[in-house]
């Protein structure tokens, strides 16, 4: 009889074979069948063997074992140039994806400005695209497309880093002549992105040198138009970048820094032991002690509309915290706990909602390793 059951595609001997087990299963085969395949087809299988291939026994007409150890050995080969196409292919496949990555980061790097970074990542993009180039063309077949990635991000660096050496109403009259466009990186999109990155950095470091000096006009403005940029930028990204991050932190320091100069200046002189006796006044039913001075007492008074709405953003960010750390993304919880900080400095420690978050803060603290 002709086997039909248990069959198998062979790439040992490239045509279809019997599978089985066991070597005992396949004797078996032979012990009870052989009779009726020989009348059938005019020879029966007279032994079995391993295949390494399939990885099972077959059985075979051929009586030689000589000859079957030639094809022992022809299908060990094969294992060895299949498992080694394998690897290859599982090789330049990850190393093509992380070309593909860095040339998404690349185009990050630009949207902020950081030309000396996206460039040192460029050039390792061409490496990686000799040692792909090595590998056999079986083993990856989209050499071609992957380099036109890279290509087509090096003409995007080259574009915004000459738009970028230009004076600035150079720049802001080549990006007004752009057409409007959807993609992501396109490089009006790159520059327009560059240019609020720059004039974030701009302003902060503007406020924080008037802040230094004791200079108090102008400052405000420049905060407002710092936070205005990092809210159009934050409304583009799926979650706020570093730099984000860092500029939030370092705005909401001024703004600390900013009350509290404006505090000195209205207590200088005879003002300040006023201040100081209305604030002890103020504090004195709960036996706690009176602030000395200005720089001891709240920015934001309690119950006020500022105190709502502080405690509201303090709220938003505890949940941010906690969305974060499910995230495991531990970086931006520890920017978020020092935003909140910042917050909570200007509030009265003494406020039971306070005293409620500085807790949750405490904790948030403990959990992600700080003191």
């Amino acid at each position: 009889m002709k086997p039909t059951k248990n069959t198998i595609y062979c790439y040992g001997c490239r045509r279809t074979k019997m599978l089985f087990e066991t070597k005992a299963k396949a004797d078996n085969f032979i012990r009870y069948n052989s009779e009726g395949i020989q009348e059938e087809n005019g020879k029966a299988p007279v032994r079995s063997y391993y295949c390494g291939i399939c990885g099972g026994y077959h059985v075979t007409s051929n009586p030689s074992a000589t000859d079957g150890e030639k094809m022992d050995s022809r299908d060990r080969q094969r294992v060895e140039n299949f498992t080694r196409q394998k690897r290859e292919k599982e090789e330049v496949r990850a190393l093509a994806q992380t070309v593909s990555n860095r040339v998404v980061r690349i185009k990050k790097l630009l949207k902020y400005g950081k030309l000396t970074d996206a460039e040192d990542l460029l050039d390792v993009c061409y490496l990686d695209l000799e040692e792909i180039h090595k590998y056999p063309l079986t083993a990856y077949s989209k050499q071609s497309s992957l380099r036109e990635k890279v290509e087509r991000a090096k003409e995007l660096f080259l574009q915004v880093k000459e738009v970028l050496g230009l004076p600035e109403q150079e720049q802001q009259a080549f990006i007004s002549q752009l057409p409007p466009d959807s993609k992501q990186y396109s490089l009006v999109n790159v520059l327009s992105h560059a240019f609020k990155i720059r004039r974030i950095e701009h302003l902060l470091l503007q406020t924080e040198t008037l802040l230094d000096e004791g200079e108090t006009n102008g400052v405000a403005q420049a905060i407002s138009e710092c936070k205005h940029l990092v809210g159009e930028i934050a409304a583009l990204e799926k979650n706020k970048s570093e730099n984000l991050q860092e500029a939030e932190v370092r705005l909401h320091e001024m703004e600390r820094r900013l009350h509290r100069l404006k505090d000195k200046k209205k207590t200088e002189g005879s003002q300040s032991k006023d201040y100081a006796e209305k604030a002890g006044d103020e504090y004195s039913e709960d036996g706690s002690s009176a602030p000395k001075d200005a720089e001891d007492s709240p920015r934001v008074k309690p119950q006020s509309k500022e105190y709502v709405s502080t405690i509201l953003q303090l709220i938003k960010k505890l949940e941010q915290i906690q969305k974060a750390y499910e995230k495991e993304d531990y970086d931006n919880c520890e920017s978020l706990v020092e935003i909140v900080s910042f917050i909570l400095d200007d509030l009265d420690a003494r406020d039971e909602n306070v005293k409620t978050i500085t807790d949750q803060l405490d904790n948030w603290k403990q959990r992600l390793g700080k003191s």
